[in-house]
């Protein structure tokens, strides 16, 4: 319970840049200043199916002994050493998604959030670990500086938790988002952003790039875009290195993080 309490407040209260404004099309009159102009807002939902390689140890024959002795002794975060995936990166696959909130409070402003969730499992041999969730939370202001060009910036948090690992960071990002308009309603809307994240022990950066075709149907107010999205993080340096880190540090062999796979996001504006 306690772990629900601090994603729901995490993902409510902060952080996160990396998803751009998806909104394929733009109110002419409201970028240039417009005195007509008023607020608008938009609510979406993303959907994406991942192929995930997440954090996970990679352990020495020397671990897998300890783990053994650990689960012995009825220490359950033994299993996580006794299970020896030094040779084998695991990739997990299935659905995330979540709402998206955009409001234009300015001619050039925007500020929007996102949340996204999905949970996995994964087996290695006898070892069944299940219900290893992954959270996202963005926070993003962004300015139109051109009809077809978006800066944004804000904070980021993610999450993988399970009973056994937890790997949480928060931190901020920054990037730009274009708005191609193709034909009519159809836009292509391509975006990349940096990300710079940290947790009480190290510090990580990070790229996310995302590619949509997304046509807008002006009747219903209704934008569909269809695409791509990747994201990469690494831990690049650890700022505390006392020896009881020890087995964490080995824990997290593999200090980076993979995902990427296909979106379908609906966005309905009011």
């Amino acid at each position: 319970m306690n772990c629900i309490v601090r994603i729901i407040v995490v993902a409510t209260a902060c952080v996160v840049a990396l998803s751009s404004p998806l909104r394929a099309q733009d109110d002419q009159a409201g970028v240039k200043g417009d005195a007509s102009f008023r607020p608008t807002a938009s609510l979406g939902f993303n959907f994406l199916y991942t192929w995930w390689r997440p954090m996970l140890p990679l352990v020495s024959q020397a671990d897998l002994a300890l783990g053994i002795a650990m689960v012995l002794q009825g220490n359950p975060a033994g299993i996580l050493l006794a299970t020896d995936m030094k040779d084998r990166r695991v990739t997990l696959s299935g659905p995330i998604y979540g709402p998206t909130l955009m409001v234009k409070v300015a001619p050039r402003w925007t500020i929007s959030g996102n949340f996204l969730y999905g949970s996995f499992d994964y087996e290695y041999g006898f070892l069944k670990i299940v219900g290893i969730h992954k959270l996202e939370a963005d926070l993003i202001a962004s300015y139109q500086i051109l009809d077809w060009l978006r800066f944004y910036w804000g904070g980021k948090y993610f999450g993988m938790i399970h009973s056994l690992v937890e790997n949480q960071k928060g931190g901020m990002g920054l990037g730009f988002a274009f708005n191609i308009h193709l034909y009519r309603g159809l836009y292509l809307l391509p975006n990349v952003s940096a990300l710079g994240l940290a947790d009480k022990d190290w510090l990580t950066a990070g790229v996310n790039g995302t590619l949509s075709l997304a046509y807008y149907f002006e009747k219903i107010r209704l934008t569909v875009a269809l695409g791509g999205r990747c994201q990469y993080l690494k831990d690049v340096y650890q700022h505390r290195n006392e020896r009881a880190l020890m087995l964490v540090n080995r824990g997290r062999g593999d200090r980076d993080d993979l995902f990427y796979g296909p979106t379908l996001s609906l966005v309905y504006t009011f």
